[in-house]
Parts: structure tokens; C-alpha cells; sequence
């Protein structure tokens, strides 16, 4: 709808179909095409970036992490700075399902609260409880969370080992990522998601955030090269459990 606005996509483009802002004819429309599989719905199912390749236009309006669509929650929102963090720098990006710090200030106990944060929804998605749920009362320190575990496993969790399995989970993703090649440099976001250029109206205006410091911040508190992403040999090792992530990193 933003290209058809801007004169990207023409009617032609979309098989007739005049995609202006907020037509929800024209969105029912087209999820149709998408759904049958039909005229440029074989484009739009492909997600923005594989419409934008198929066209060979509207790269510029993409809005897209690692080429995967973000969640509806805008992380240029105020204190959101580990939200954008995670859209770009999860190992599945753009998720909103994965977690981080609460707040974004850039102190020094952001990395710290961030990769807290995420090992602790590792842990909520294994689960299979929802992070909202999560937010209402089933966090690592109370008794929720961890009396679902320890009914399952039939042994009791203190709060280290609930964390260290966490970690293990994260830096096994974060090397699956790192063996295929996808370490930090070759990931990319839209500059949009991060306010670049900032808006010019609205509760954002002004306002770009710095997530290469956050994403700093956070490889370095989880044990990782912060120019690669690559979990430290050391780090693995201390988390135990990962001789065979060890043996494919560094031989």
C-alpha cells in the first residue's frame, strides 16, 4: 500500500487492484490473491523483501530484519533499545517473541539486564508458556516458571542451573547462526526500523536509535566476539553441555 501511494506498484502491478492506505477492500483483496496463489498475490506471498526482488522495485520502503518481517511493536519506541537489539541481532530475526532488557537506558548493566532478559524467554518458549504470560507472573525468580520445570525433569531447579540452561539454549542458536555463516557484519535491517531518517511528526519524531551499542552491549555480556557475534571458546565451555557446538566452531 506505501509503494502503491508512492507510485512504485501500479494497478497493473496488482491485477487491477487500487491498494490505497487503510482500503480494507483492497487488503481482503489481496490477501485472496496471496491465498490462491494467483497474479501478484505468487509475489506478495513471498514477504517484502521476495516481492521487492520479484518486482524489482520497492527496496526502499522495505521495513524488514534479516529479511523477516518485525513484530507490530515499534522498538523506536522509548526504553524499546532491546527491542531493536532483538529485531536485528536474534538468530531468528525480527522476532518479538524473544526477550531482553525491560528498558533500554545505555548504562552499564544494560548488556547484563539485556542478556538476562533473553535467556529467561529461552526458557518461557521451551516451555511453551506466552511471554505475556510470562510478564504477568511467571518470571526466573518466582516459583511458576520453575515448579512447571521441575515437575517435568522430576528434580529440582535453583536459580543457577534454571540460568544456565537458558544460556545454553541462546548460544546454541547464536552458533548454529555463526557455523552456517551468518555471523554480525552479514546481517541487515531496514535503516527505517531504526529511525534512519527519523520521522518528521509524530510520538517518534526525532528519534534513531544506536543498535550497533546495544548489540555491543549484549555480545559482550553473553561471551561473544562483539565484531562477530562468535560465542568465546571459554564461554562455551563454561556453560557446559556444548562439546559438539566446540568441536564445530573450533575444531
Amino acid at each position: 500500500m506505501e509503494c502503491y501511494d508512492n507510485g512504485v506498484l501500479t494497478k497493473d502491478d496488482l491485477d487491477g487492484i487500487e491498494a490505497n492506505w487503510r482500503d480494507g477492500a483492497a487488503m481482503a483483496a489481496l490477501t485472496e490473491k496471496m491465498a490462491k496463489n494467483e497474479g501478484c498475490g505468487k509475489y506478495l506471498q513471498l514477504g517484502q523483501l521476495g516481492a521487492a526482488n520479484a518486482w524489482g522495485k520497492g527496496h526502499e520502503f522495505l521495513a524488514v530484519a534479516g529479511g523477516i518481517e518485525p513484530g507490530m511493536h515499534d522498538a523506536r519506541m522509548p526504553g524499546a533499545g532491546a527491542g531493536i537489539r532483538r529485531y536485528k541481532y536474534d538468530p531468528t530475526p525480527g522476532r518479538h517473541t524473544k526477550g531482553g532488557a525491560r528498558r533500554g537506558t545505555m548504562d552499564e548493566n544494560f548488556g547484563k539486564s539485556d542478556v538476562s532478559g533473553a535467556v529467561s524467554t529461552e526458557m518461557t518458549n521451551c516451555a511453551g508458556m506466552c511471554s505475556m504470560g510470562r510478564m504477568m507472573g511467571y518470571n526466573v525468580i518466582d516459583r511458576g516458571m520453575t515448579a512447571m520445570y521441575e515437575a517435568i525433569l522430576g528434580r529440582s531447579l535453583d536459580d543457577e542451573t534454571y540460568d544456565t540452561i537458558g544460556r545454553r539454549i541462546l548460544l546454541l542458536r547464536h552458533s548454529f547462526n555463526i557455523r552456517e555463516g551468518i555471523t554480525r557484519d552479514k546481517v541487515q535491517m531496514s535503516p527505517r526500523l531504526e529511525g534512519k531518517p527519523p520521522q518528521t511528526q509524530g510520538p517518534l519524531k526525532d528519534t534513531t536509535l544506536d543498535t550497533e551499542k546495544y548489540a555491543d552491549m549484549f555480545f559482550e555480556a553473553l561471551g561473544c566476539d562483539i565484531k562477530t557475534g562468535k560465542p568465546y571458546k571459554e564461554t562455551l565451555e563454561k556453560i557446559g553441555g556444548l562439546d559438539e557446538v566446540i568441536s564445530q566452531l573450533y575444531g
